[in-house]
């Protein structure tokens, strides 16, 4: 998107225990603090985060592909009191935006202004999707696959508060 890109700015405050911080989303997810668990299949390739609240569950990015799609919607169910109330976009590009479509409805999806735009532009085209269709063909979750934008788009900054929560969303433009 013209050299922008967006960077989520996460500041938790006021952490509370409840049962659902115990509990974990399962394998190659590492936890980085009470109730925040990153998707890791390398060091480096974390493009997915789990923050469990109080009013339920908060996403960051959908991950990179198919299988990170189906892994991450596998995680949430592990936390069949929580629903996924957020999923937040770092950025518009489809190795964060394409597995929208497992998590919302209910979820209300955020994104910086012009990530829509930026979605139809650059990733999710028509023949990105016909791709995604064809390499997941042979699952039957994936006839229903559908390109879902976000909801709300913030300019610079959103606070969003959840439960005991609060995630503060900054855009940040490259220099």
């Amino acid at each position: 998107m013209n050299g922008n890109f967006c960077a989520v700015a996460l500041l938790f405050l006021s952490l509370t225990a409840n049962s659902a911080l115990a509990q974990e989303p399962g394998p190659n997810f590492k936890k980085i603090a009470d109730g925040i668990f990153v998707r890791a299949l390398k060091p480096a390739d974390a493009n997915a985060t789990i923050i469990l609240t109080s009013e339920g569950i908060v996403l960051i990015d959908s991950g990179h592909n198919a299988l990170d799609w189906v892994a991450l919607k596998e995680a949430t169910n592990r936390f069949p009191a929580l629903p996924v109330r957020y999923l937040i976009n770092t950025e518009s590009h489809t190795d964060h935006t394409s597995g929208h479509w497992l998590f919302a409805p209910p979820a209300i999806i955020i994104a910086h202004q012009g990530a829509t735009a930026g979605m139809k532009h650059d990733g999710l085209t028509p023949e990105r999707i016909d791709k995604i269709m064809a390499d997941n063909a042979h699952r039957p979750e994936f006839k229903s696959f559908r390109v879902i934008t976000p909801h709300i788009e913030y300019q610079d900054r959103m606070k969003l508060e959840v439960g005991e929560r609060t995630i503060e969303l900054r855009y940040l433009k490259s220099v």
